[in-house]
């Protein structure tokens, strides 16, 4: 069993990495990135506000690593504007945008 610290023990601050390859960033909104050894998936991609720091935070973790793909759980805009840094950093490296998917 995966041994980690109980939820209310965590102190958890913009850009943590909470478990290997799950990088947790919380700013005006959160939004969650899982590295699955290929490529980055982001869960939710922050406020506009966040967008910078977000990226900061994921590239610190994963200086590398593409992002392949973004899921917004909903479409309030404090979840979906973080995919832009990305998407210009995969332009500039001419990569494949990451895809974004979300509910209907």
């Amino acid at each position: 069993m995966l041994e980690h610290p109980s939820f209310s023990e965590v102190h958890l601050r913009e850009g943590d990495e909470i478990l290997p390859g799950v990088l947790f960033y919380k700013g005006f909104a959160s939004a969650n990135t899982i590295d699955t050894g290929e490529a980055l998936v982001m869960l939710d991609t922050g406020a506009v506000t966040d967008t910078n720091a977000l990226h900061e935070a994921v590239r610190k973790c994963r200086p590398d690593t593409r992002l392949s793909a973004a899921v917004f759980s909903h479409h309030h805009v404090d979840h979906i504007m973080g995919v832009g840094p990305f998407e210009r950093a995969a332009e500039a490296k001419r990569r494949p945008r990451p895809r974004v998917s979300g509910p209907p």
